[in-house]
Order: structure tokens, then sequence, then C-alpha cells
């Protein structure tokens, strides 16, 4: 299994101030230290070189990566211009072929991995396993570029925060899909990709009644402190783009763990 993320500093900014970087940090440790990942998994990480080269500068991430079983592979990418380009960058499959293997998992790195990742090696051919996550309807998930349908009403949106696939020539499409559209769309929407990718789940798998497999909402949990036994991810989500808000909520689950530990 390949387990992926995108960290990038938009052109002209200075990696040192961009607070994604610390995230990574607790990001990577919690995937190294819960996610069950053995000697023949992958983590992989998508990133400009700027912000690898500072990474580097700073020495902190070689220590990590010695308590990792598997191999973690960095994956240079052209700096983005704009946090299109950026968020884009997850359904980059054409350029990045080795994403697709047997099954791959991305996950954004303001989500932290708490538990084994059994349930997502589950995941059939050419299919993808989704979030559920909020309401198709609204405009944070694909209310932005699906038609209102009352028949629909309730029906679920889907974060593109966490997604799994194996890849087939279907799952690649759906990737080009998400991807042409969120490039397109200027200015960006506030969640940028997700409409799309809402978009594309329903057209391209459900409308279409295409295997599409849904992860338990018990697995995932928001924006919480202190997950419960059946979490296995916890997305710190909210403003996208605003480090800072992100760093905050991810020092305090940090500070939480020690205390329910100690």
């Amino acid at each position: 299994m390949i387990v992926y993320t995108v960290l990038f500093t938009l052109a002209g900014k200075d990696p040192a101030e961009n607070r994604y970087v610390e995230m990574f940090y607790v990001w990577i440790s919690h995937l190294i230290k819960n996610a069950g990942l053995d000697d023949k998994d992958k983590i992989c990480v998508l990133i400009d070189k700027p912000t690898l080269d500072f990474i580097n500068n700073e020495r902190h991430l070689a220590h990590m990566l010695k308590k990792c079983k598997g191999a973690t592979d960095f994956w240079i990418v052209p700096q983005p211009l704009t946090i299109s380009q950026g968020m884009a960058l997850r359904y980059s499959i054409d350029e990045y072929p080795s994403i697709c293997s047997e099954c791959s998992l991305y996950i954004d790195i303001d989500v932290l991995v708490v538990a084994p990742l059994k349930a997502v090696r589950e995941v059939c051919n050419d299919t993808i396993m989704t979030v559920v996550e909020g309401f198709k309807d609204n405009d944070d998930y694909g209310g932005k570029v699906l038609p209102k349908d009352e028949a629909a009403e309730g029906y679920p949106g889907f974060t593109s925060a966490i997604f799994a696939f194996s890849a087939g020539e279907y799952v690649k499409q759906f990737m080009r899909n998400v991807k042409g559209g969120c490039l397109a769309q200027n200015p960006p929407f506030y969640t940028v990709d997700q409409p799309f990718f809402n978009k594309y789940v329903y057209e391209d798998f459900i409308y279409k009644e295409k295997e599409l497999f849904i992860l338990p909402r018990a697995y995932v949990e928001v924006n919480t402190m202190e997950p419960s036994a059946s979490a296995v991810f916890v997305n710190y989500s909210g403003d996208p783009g605003n480090g800072q808000k992100h760093v905050a909520k991810l020092i305090v689950c940090l500070c939480m763990e020690i205390l329910v530990n100690s």
C-alpha cells in the first residue's frame, strides 16, 4: 500500500513561514506510529523543491524516519503558483504513475491516523474508497457544481481529505476529471477541489451504479481532541489554507495525547 500526501509552499512564499511544514511532522509521526505499515508499504510525499530543501536543512525528519518500517519517498513537483494548482496535485495520477499501486491512500496533512489502516486495504480493483461528510447540496461539497435535485435531498457529501483507490482505467479518468475541474475554476471555491470530487463521485460512480467503497462513519472523526476507540482517522478540517488555525489544533491534539497517556 502507498500512503501519500501533498506538501507545498506557493511560489514567492518562504517555506520557513509555512505552518504546514510543522503539521507534516505531526502527520508523519502518527502515520509511522499508528498505521500498522510494514516493510512492503511506502509513504510518499509530493513536495516542491524549496519546501524539501527547507526540511532537509532543518534535519529533523531524518530522525523520525528511522522509526519507519517501510520506505519513504519524496516526489518533486513543480512549485504551485495558486492554491488550486497545489490542491490538484493529489489527483496527478498521470504525472506520477507510481501512485497507482494495488491500494493507494491519500490523506491531507491535517488528517491524523490514530489506528491501523486495515479497512483501507480492502479496496477493490478500479474503485475508490470515500468518506461521508456533509451533504451533496451543500456548497462545500457538491452544491456548487451538481444540479439541485429534490429527489436527492439529504444525500451525503464526501470529503476529499481522505480517499483510497485501486487504480484501473475508470479510477484514473475520475482523477483526471476532478483535477481538470479544479484547475479550470477561477476564482477557486472555498473548498477548492472538493466540489469537483463530489461531482464526479456522483456522476462517475453513484449515478452509473459503479461500485463505491464507503468507509464506516465510526472510523473517521472530525476535530475531536480525544478520539474514540473506533476511530482510524481524525480530520482536523476547516478553513482551507489557514496553516495557523490547523497547526493550533494539532498542537492541542498532541497535548491531549500526553495528558491521556500520563
